[in-house]
């Protein structure tokens, strides 16, 4: 009997060594454990992309002022912007249609854009394009629970300008109907100024009972 456990001891000793332990374990493939934490990692965040981003999903119409200078009156901007969750909700993807006012005529101005939370870096990254430029606008920043409001910080070309500055941004649900977002620019001097306003209200055929 005690040759027998012996032998046996050897045995489980002999196949604790020749046998990988995380094959021995669970039976894992090479690379798997790297691809689960993948995945894992890339799961929509509950608490950023569900109650953040869904509730600015939908179908809205806006309107915008655009400061060229400071001290005069905005340029004003109307259209429509469609936001929809992507990608498994990992994304808010937008695109805009609308028209800015210049010495009387009317400018179409169409734009796209994408927003997500970024579950490594721990913050929210957005990628904005439109006609108004040839450059892209890409931020990143989290969300303030005290302002109830995504901030950004980023850099982006001024459509004013046409010069790279660094830019801010609050973008903030003020209700299930209506929500708002401004942009403040930073040129050379330093000195930051609020370069565009816009508020988004849903249409009457959207708007929540």
């Amino acid at each position: 009997m005690k040759k027998f456990r012996a032998s046996l001891f050897a045995i489980a000793v002999l196949t604790s060594i020749l046998i990988p332990p995380a094959l021995a374990a669970d039976n894992v493939a090479p690379g798997e454990t790297a691809l689960k934490k993948i995945v894992e990692r890339a799961n929509p965040s509950e608490t950023h992309n569900i109650d953040v981003l869904v509730p600015l999903a939908g179908e809205w119409e806006y309107a915008a002022s655009i400061w060229t200078e400071q001290g005069v009156e905005p340029q004003k901007a109307f259209g429509k912007i469609t936001n929809k969750m992507t990608l498994g909700n990992r994304f808010l993807s937008s695109t805009s249609m609308g028209s800015l006012n210049i010495s009387g005529h009317e400018t179409p101005v169409n734009g796209q854009g994408m927003i997500g939370y970024d579950n490594a870096r721990e913050l929210f990254t957005s990628v904005w394009t439109d006609t108004l430029s040839t450059g892209m606008m890409i931020g990143n920043g989290k969300y303030d629970e005290k302002a109830k409001a995504i901030i950004e910080t980023g850099r982006f070309t001024n459509p004013v300008s046409g010069a790279e500055e660094t830019f801010r941004s609050e973008t903030r649900v003020v209700d299930a109907d209506n929500y708002e977002r401004t942009v403040y620019s930073t040129g050379k001097s330093g000195k930051e100024a609020k370069l565009m306003e816009f508020t988004y209200t849903k249409p009457d055929f959207a708007k929540a009972e």
